[in-house]
């Protein structure tokens, strides 16, 4: 029998994109002898918010996991720790936003500044994204193939185009970050272009 269970005075000692904790109090039914009938107990409880998604630009987090801590109430059986799953809509907003920071940061049209304000770390990355794109054509441009979001990342799937003409001999995989509700270039990615050009980065 699953019963509910309703978090209460909860005051928060942690809160970071990957997981929220809480202490406070558990407003528990005993459902003795049902539900219906059955009485409401506090008990002292700890709350855990995880499994992070990204939804309309959001992180919100999918599963609650409230932990009882205090004296259980008569006929309780559930055990201490009981699992929520928190439904999320599906969206493509989160996909269509790392897609556009991809296609801009790799446009060969977009000037130094517009590309390091959807970098990871681009405030102080100027002069070596001036380096990277003088080694590729003026023209050069990038089609997002997939993207996949874990959270507060999102695995970019893409392919170099010069105007028309492929760049790209096969498919490249590179990492998004969500950073203050905005999508970004990595810097593990970006990191991993300059080693490839011998770019020494000074960020």
């Amino acid at each position: 029998m699953r019963r509910y269970i309703v978090a209460t005075n909860l005051v928060w000692s942690r809160w970071a994109s990957t997981q929220a904790v809480a202490a406070g109090d558990a407003a528990v039914n005993d459902c003795t002898p049902n539900c219906a009938a059955g009485r409401t107990h506090t008990v002292a409880a700890k709350l855990t918010l995880s499994a992070p998604q990204s939804h309309a630009g959001h992180v919100l987090f999918t599963t609650a996991t409230p932990t009882l801590t205090g004296a259980l109430p008569p006929g309780w059986s559930d055990g201490r720790t009981v699992e929520f799953h928190l439904p999320v809509a599906a969206s493509t907003t989160g996909q269509a936003a790392v897609a556009s920071a991809w296609a801009t940061f790799f446009s060969g049209a977009t000037p130094v500044a517009g590309k390091a304000a959807v970098l990871e770390q681009g405030a102080g990355a100027a002069a070596d994204i001036r380096t990277f794109f003088s080694l590729f054509p003026a023209n050069l441009t990038t089609k997002v193939d997939s993207v996949v979001l874990n959270g507060t990342t999102a695995t970019v799937t893409y392919e170099f185009f010069a105007g028309t003409s492929p760049l790209s001999a096969r498919p490249m995989a590179g990492t998004a970050v969500l950073i203050n509700g905005k999508w970004l270039v990595s810097q593990q990615t970006w990191d991993a272009w300059l080693a490839q050009s011998d770019i020494h980065g000074s960020g």
